[in-house]
C-alpha cells in the first residue's frame, strides 16, 4: 500500500508539514527506515518530502538521528518534556557543559574532572566553587544514621579489588588549603594511617592532625591520637577551661591553695642525725633520748616544711592551684 501524500502536500500548512517530518523522522529512527526504498515496493517514501526530511526543510525543524545534520540554533524540547538517554557525552575535548537557566551547574573536562559552580579545574577530579559550604544531610529516626562523608582505601591499583593496607600507609586525609599567590597549598590537615598491617580482625589506625607554624612552609605534626587512644600533643598545652580532670575523676574547677605555712623553723643540725628515734621520755626538757634526735626530727619537719612549699609553687605554676 503506498502513502498518497503527494496529492496532499499542497493542502497542509507549513506547521503541518514539519509536524509530519518530524513523525517521519521518528518512524525512520525506530523502524530503521530512513534508507530503505523499493522501487516497485507497496511502501516508499515521496522524494520531495525525504529531501526536505534530509535538508531539515532549511529550518533546523529536524534533527538527524546519525548525527549528519548540525543544530545552527539551540534545541528546545519544550517545557516539562524530557530527554531520555543511556549516555551524554561531549562532543570533543573541550568538555562538557550542564547548567540551568543561569548558567550554574556542572562541567565535565576532558579527562573526567568535575567541577560544580565554574568551568575552571585546578587537577582535582571533583571541585566545588561556591559562596556557600557543602553539606551531607540525612532524614531518619535513627539514632545512628547521621550525614557522612566516606574516604576509602585499597592498596590495589585496580577499581573494585580490595587488598589491606599495610602499617603507616594513608588511609585518607582532610586537606585546608589557601592560595600561595599563584596556585593553592596544603596549610593544615587531618591524616587518617594504618597503625599496622591490616588483615582480618586487625585493623588499627591513628588520627594525626597537621598545621604549619608562622612563618614557615613545613607541615608539622599537631596531634596525635594512637590506635590505643593516647592523646601525643607535639607543642605545648594551654588549658583554658574552667575544670580540669585526670584518670576518669570528674572535671572540677581550680583547687584552693594550701594551708598557709607557718614561719619556717630554724633548728642546729644535728652533730650525728639518729633517725632511730627513741620512745620519749620525761626525764629531761626535750621528752627524747638526746638533743641529736630532737634535732634530728626538727631537721626533717623543716625538709618537709620546704617541700610542701615547693610543691604548692609548682602546682600554682601549672595553673592546678590558685
Amino acid at each position: 500500500m503506498m502513502f498518497e501524500i503527494n496529492d496532499k502536500l499542497p493542502l497542509l500548512t507549513e506547521n503541518e508539514k514539519r509536524e509530519l517530518m518530524l513523525s517521519l523522522e521518528e518512524l525512520a529512527q525506530i523502524e530503521g527506515l530512513r534508507n530503505f526504498t523499493l522501487s516497485d515496493s507497496e511502501t516508499c517514501f515521496y522524494n520531495e518530502l525525504k529531501t526536505l526530511i534530509d535538508s531539515k526543510a532549511e529550518k533546523n525543524d529536524v534533527i538527524k538521528h546519525d548525527g549528519s545534520v548540525t543544530l545552527t540554533n539551540d534545541w528546545d524540547v519544550g517545557d516539562g518534556n524530557k530527554i531520555i538517554t543511556d549516555q551524554i557525552r561531549a562532543r570533543d575535548a573541550e568538555g562538557l557543559l550542564i547548567t540551568d537557566n543561569n548558567d550554574n551547574g556542572i562541567f565535565i573536562k576532558d579527562g573526567g574532572n568535575v567541577v560544580v559552580g565554574h568551568t575552571k579545574s585546578s587537577g582535582n577530579k571533583l571541585e566545588i566553587h561556591s559562596s556557600s559550604g557543602i553539606g551531607s544531610f540525612r532524614y531518619n529516626s535513627s539514632n545512628v544514621n547521621g550525614g557522612f562523608v566516606l574516604l576509602g582505601r585499597s592498596r590495589s591499583g585496580t577499581v573494585g579489588t580490595y587488598e589491606y593496607c599495610l602499617a603507616n600507609d594513608e588511609i585518607g586525609k582532610f586537606l585546608a588549603q589557601a592560595s600561595n599567590g599563584t596556585t593553592w597549598t596544603t596549610c593544615a590537615g587531618v591524616y587518617f594511617y594504618a597503625n599496622q598491617n591490616h588483615e582480618s580482625g586487625k585493623l588499627g589506625s591513628r588520627v594525626v592532625i597537621k598545621v604549619i607554624a608562622d612563618n614557615s612552609t613545613t607541615l608539622d605534626n599537631a596531634l596525635i591520637i594512637h590506635n590505643d587512644k593516647r592523646l601525643e600533643i607535639e607543642g605545648d598545652l594551654d588549658h583554658n577551661g574552667s575544670k580540669v580532670g585526670f584518670f576518669g575523676v570528674t572535671p572540677t574547677t581550680r583547687q584552693t591553695s594550701l594551708t598557709s605555712q607557718l614561719t619556717t623553723l630554724t633548728c642546729s643540725s644535728p652533730i650525728t642525725p639518729d633517725y632511730n628515734i627513741s620512745d620519749p621520755i620525761n626525764s629531761n626538757a626535750y621528752g627524747f633520748a638526746s638533743s641529736d634526735e630532737f634535732k634530728t626530727v626538727m631537721s626533717i619537719i623543716a625538709n618537709l616544711q620546704a617541700r610542701v612549699a615547693e610543691l604548692e609553687s609548682k602546682l600554682r605554676n601549672y595553673g592546678l592551684l590558685q
